[in-house]
């Protein structure tokens, strides 16, 4: 701005000055001096325009810059907590299906105790081992687990291939759900 008016000054009064002082006919040298200040005043618009349009960019660049440090700031906090807390809840939950197991065995241990104890007889049940689930169901789950995840993936970010993490579920399911298969075979042709 400060420019523009020095500019404005000197082309006011410079080129005017000595054309009113020759001819003693001031408005005559304001209208010689007009495409002189017009010019000057388009090159100042131009150059504010550019500047303005420079000041933009800059400012853009710092935003992203900011943002790119926002994120590397908190990138190596999310870095070591994201998978810590991952791998720390895996760990907590296995530990709490241990101790549920756990616990059922140790009940059943005093229950046969007391009977024992007792001088009662066992039932075959109380000796038999847990039932543990047929691996055509954990198949089946893992299975359709597995595709349900890719879809999920699919619609939220189809442009990645993140889908691709639903594929290991998916193939754990079918290894079940072969040796389900497999078992049931050995068992027909035992029996046959």
């Amino acid at each position: 701005m400060k420019r523009l008016a020095l500019l404005l000054t000197l082309a006011l009064t410079g080129p005017a000055l000595p054309a009113a002082a020759e001819t003693q006919d001031p408005p005559a040298a304001v209208e010689a001096a007009k495409p002189t200040v017009e010019a000057l005043l388009q090159a100042a618009l131009a150059e504010a325009a550019e500047e303005r349009q420079a000041r933009a960019v800059l400012q853009e660049r710092l935003h992203r810059m900011e943002l790119d440090n926002q994120s590397s700031d908190d990138s190596p906090a999310v870095a070591i907590l994201v998978p810590t807390g991952f791998f720390l809840t895996v760990v907590a939950l296995l530990a709490m299906v241990l101790a549920f197991r756990s616990r059922v065995e140790r009940i059943r241990h005093e229950t046969i105790q007391k009977v024992l104890d007792r001088g009662g007889e066992l039932p075959e049940d109380l000796l038999a081992p847990a039932a543990r689930p047929s691996d055509l169901r954990r198949g089946l789950v893992l299975v359709t687990g597995g595709v349900g995840l890719m879809a999920v993936f699919l619609l939220i970010k189809p442009d990645q291939n993140l889908w691709g993490m639903g594929l290991f579920p998916v193939m754990v399911g079918v290894g079940y759900l072969l040796y389900w298969w497999l078992e049931q075979r050995g068992t027909d042709v035992a029996t046959q």
